[in-house]
């Protein structure tokens, strides 16, 4: 008889991950879960048009008057009477007397009479008498008389006196994050500075005893604490002012030491690294000794969903993976709206779009895939890349992968999918 094969000593089934009672089932569901964290509204200050683009406005600014404030010319031309030319045309065109000259930035002199008219430049206050400006290209010119070879309508090439803003109107409204075309509508109403939001600090701590600071010896097997210059990028694009707080070890009462320090001096505070189940990992226990009481464990999704979200002290305690990538997701999925919260901005919540794939992910089934949406021949597409290749490009959006087999047919914006916005968009 066959001799049976000898059986080996069983192998212990791996435990199962049980979820945590605050693990969020999806992303919205964790957004939701971290509104529950204050978010006082920062103090107001001062800040000069040059040194306002970027940051937050503190109140609304309405116009005191209208801009420009009279009727202007739209072109370099002439100033004349809409009825004087009704009927002109190449091949008839309507000879007109010129009888005066309104530069820019000048007080109109004598009115336009019948038949008559004014050269004008663009910008110029229009003279009375004279409802249409035609401009040089429509007009065969002379010394004292043109001949116009187009007809146009009463209030063609004419600007209105509230074109640019009108009176009591709000050029500014609070929550808004300054662009430079903000800074100029600041500047039509004779503003020389903005009230704004003050930029909260944001502190950014390591953790890791293997970790060591730029510009220092790098001992064996030591790496440098890069993951925090990231981080400290992201925060200061969002609108807020990072403060890096540098590396501690793998030791839960240092840990919370630190944290409790971060957290006084800050508005928030981001942490990277202690947070898997590894014997090294303490961040939990380091933020119970600090008295911070747990909001979210993580998400149901990876790479990302590995993170915790504290309530220290009434103020937010993010604490990311060790991992670049996966710690760049859950920061830009949860930290950077929470970031532009505090920065008074009233548009900050996370976003999303539909983008059709330029390539298929490598890897399929569920969970995110990090990714750059960028213009293909005008078009904008998402080119999906490995969670690694975080650490080597940027990111500015994330697709949820639903178990849904992507195939040639999703390519090229033939099927357009959602994906999370985490960065700007060109």
């Amino acid at each position: 008889m066959p001799m049976q094969a000898r059986k080996g000593p069983a192998q212990a089934k791996p435990a199962k991950r049980v979820p945590s009672p605050l693990e969020a089932d999806s992303i919205p569901r964790a957004g939701r879960m971290l509104e529950q964290i204050p978010c006082p509204v920062p103090p107001a200050e001062e800040a000069a048009l040059v040194q306002a683009l970027g940051r937050v406005a503190a109140e609304d600014v309405r116009a005191p008057f209208s801009v420009p404030g009279f009727t202007r010319s739209r072109f370099d031309g002439y100033a004349l009477r809409a009825e004087d030319i009704s009927w002109a045309s190449p091949e008839t065109p309507v000879p007109v007397l010129v009888e005066g000259f309104v530069p820019a930035g000048s007080v109109p002199g004598d009115p336009v009479f019948p038949h008559g008219s004014h050269r004008i430049m663009t910008g110029a206050p229009l003279p009375k008498g004279a409802d249409c400006v035609v401009p040089f290209e429509e007009v065969l010119a002379g010394d004292r008389r043109i001949a116009v070879t187009v007809s146009h309508p009463a209030g063609f090439g004419i600007g209105r006196a509230d074109c640019d803003v009108l009176r009591n109107r709000r050029v500014l409204c609070q929550g808004w994050r300054l662009a430079p075309i903000h800074l100029a509508r600041a500047a039509m109403i004779g503003l020389t500075s903005i009230p704004v939001f003050r930029r909260p600090r944001i502190g950014i701590l390591s953790t890791g005893s293997e970790l060591v600071e730029p510009g220092s010896p790098r001992p064996f097997p030591k790496l440098y604490n890069s993951t925090q210059f990231a981080i400290a990028g992201h925060v200061q694009e969002a609108g807020a002012e990072p403060v890096l707080l540098g590396a501690v070890p793998d030791d839960a009462g240092a840990i919370a030491e630190r944290v409790l320090r971060g957290i006084e001096e800050n508005a928030m505070l981001v942490t990277t690294g202690g947070v898997g189940q590894g014997d090294c990992d303490c961040m939990r226990e380091a933020l119970l000794k600090a008295g911070g009481t747990p909001v979210v464990e993580g998400c149901a999704f990876r790479p990302g969903g590995n993170f915790q979200a504290w309530n220290c002290q009434g103020k937010l305690c993010l604490c990311l993976s060790g991992g670049p990538g996966s710690a760049l997701i859950a920061l830009g999925l949860f930290g950077i709206p929470f970031v532009r919260r505090l920065t008074g901005q009233s548009d900050w919540k996370l976003k999303t779009m539909r983008v059709g794939l330029a390539s298929l992910p490598e890897r399929q089934g569920k969970g995110l895939c990090p990714g750059r949406i960028g213009l293909v021949h005008g078009k904008p597409l998402f080119e999906p890349f490995r969670l690694r290749g975080m650490e080597q490009e940027p990111a500015n959006a994330v697709m949820e992968l639903k178990g849904r087999v992507l195939r040639e047919r999703d390519l090229h914006g033939r099927i357009r999918h959602p994906v999370w916005l985490i960065g700007p968009v060109p």
